[in-house]
């Protein structure tokens, strides 16, 4: 199986870019939010973004990968976009990838960023959360969302609640949606975040770590993000008010990335693509 990545900026640090439930490569940059958040990473770093297999403009699966096969895949997009090491920003279900990669692969991670994710969903282990966060955690919502995949107001209800959006937008991120994933690959990922346990490996990242949580989050409860940066040694864990699980729809993550890959915060716009793979 093959991942489409891209280049973009030409930083003095690698930053690669792990995906959350879906992407599209190309589409990405139609959207004004999402092509902002990825041009401000760019304009701090060389930013490498790539589509799992499956998902956008990479090949189509027959099987969903393992995490340990997603991590040789993160692996392999470092080598096609010739980097040694890198910053690994997992958002999302590319969270627990990420810190999978740092726990293994230290050789070839700087630092790990991670944002609304977790190492265990509350439902998969109940004693570790309180039971307010256990029922805030249920996929029920998401996958009858499936069950209508293109029509994104419904997921936009659930992911960017804040946001009112109207016909042409809920036409455009239908499109997105469509072509990043079909409605069994988006149900299939879903469905996987139950069973996902990264727990035992947490102890074993030594790479300086931060950890990003809107307080709100109606996706991934917060409670979620605050386990799982106390379980990675000396990681950072920075709260935000809100309640929008969809990462570019604030400037305060992206500062607080910029902040921590270089020290302070510019804010200069980049360059575009700059390369294709």
């Amino acid at each position: 199986m093959c991942s489409r990545h891209h280049l973009v900026g030409d930083g003095p640090v690698d930053l690669l870019h792990s995906p959350g439930f879906v992407s599209h490569l190309d589409l990405s940059w139609a959207d004004p939010g999402i092509s902002r958040w990825l041009g401000r990473l760019a304009s701090f770093a060389r930013l490498i973004i790539y589509d799992k297999p499956g998902a956008g403009l990479s090949d189509p699966i027959v099987h969903l990968p393992t995490l340990e096969e997603r991590v040789a895949d993160l692996e392999a997009v470092l080598d096609a976009a010739g980097s040694e090491r890198a910053v690994l920003f997992g958002a999302s279900e590319g969270g627990p990838t990420s810190v999978l990669m740092a726990a293994t692969r230290p050789q070839r991670v700087t630092s790990l960023i991670l944002y609304g994710t977790f190492a265990v969903w509350p439902t998969a282990a109940p004693e570790d959360f309180s039971p307010e966060t256990v029922e805030r955690a249920e996929l029920d919502q998401l996958l009858e969302a499936t069950e209508h995949w293109g029509d994104m107001g419904k997921f936009m209800e659930i992911f960017a609640p804040s946001v009112t959006v109207t016909e042409p937008q809920k036409r455009s991120f239908g499109m997105f949606a469509r072509a990043a994933a079909s409605p069994r690959m988006a149900r299939a990922l879903i469905e996987t975040w139950v069973q996902i346990d990264i727990r035992d490996v947490l102890s074993s990242v030594r790479v300086p770590t931060l950890v990003l949580h809107v307080d709100g989050d109606r996706v991934v409860p917060v409670e979620a993000g605050e386990r799982l940066a106390a379980g990675i040694p000396g990681a950072r864990f920075v709260k935000f008010p809100g309640i929008d699980h969809n990462f570019w729809l604030g400037n305060f993550a992206v500062d607080e990335i910029e902040r921590f890959v270089t020290g302070a915060v510019h804010r200069t716009e980049p360059n575009r693509v700059l390369a294709s793979v």
